[in-house]
């Protein structure tokens, strides 16, 4: 049996016309665009007609894209429409209210959720820094005073004298840092 397209409640060029149509407007913001794209594309889907449908539109229309509204950052936006539903007694507060719990409750959510991606991200950082030594770190200690140990240092000759340190006056040692032996 084949369906009927004039049956259908939200044909795919109609969702396109209508996003095509709020898109053209000059007068709003964005935000406004999306809240208003959002809503004419949920009432047509679920079919809402009558005025009475619209406090049950609204909650689950907040129910429903109360994500996407927080993500996109269009509380205010979101506000202002349920205002407006009110003021032409389309909607009561109560609507308003419960609305806006379900949308601070899914805000509250998602800002616990970032809390913790931060602290695990800060974590790992942390980790990654213990992991990691820098050059200074990984060289070996080196003695602030070495004492020169004589047997492992041969005489210098008197004409090489520069630059060799006298060892107990007994004997000239080499003291160019590169630990070579002048003979």
């Amino acid at each position: 049996m084949e369906v009927d397209s004039e049956d259908e409640r939200d044909p795919d060029w109609l969702r396109e016309k209508t996003t095509k149509q709020i898109e053209e407007f000059t007068d709003v913001n964005e935000g406004e665009k999306e809240i208003m794209k959002l809503w004419n594309l949920h009432v047509m889907k679920h079919g809402f007609i009558a005025d009475n449908q619209m406090n049950e539109a609204c909650l689950l229309f907040a129910e429903r894209n109360a994500a996407h509204i927080v993500k996109h950052n269009l509380y205010r936006n979101f506000l202002l429409h349920l205002i407006s539903m009110h003021d032409f007694n389309l909607i009561g507060t109560l609507t308003i209210d419960r609305a806006m719990a379900r949308l601070r409750l899914v805000q509250s959510q998602a800002r616990l959720r970032d809390k913790d991606k931060k602290e695990e991200e800060e974590e790992e950082e942390e980790e990654e820094e213990e992991d990691w030594e820098t050059a200074v770190e990984s060289q070996p200690e080196l003695d602030p005073d070495p004492d020169p140990d004589p047997s492992e240092y041969k005489p210098c000759s008197d004409e090489s004298s520069s630059g060799c340190l006298e060892n107990g006056g007994k004997q000239k040692v080499c003291g160019s840092g590169s630990g070579s032996v002048l003979n």
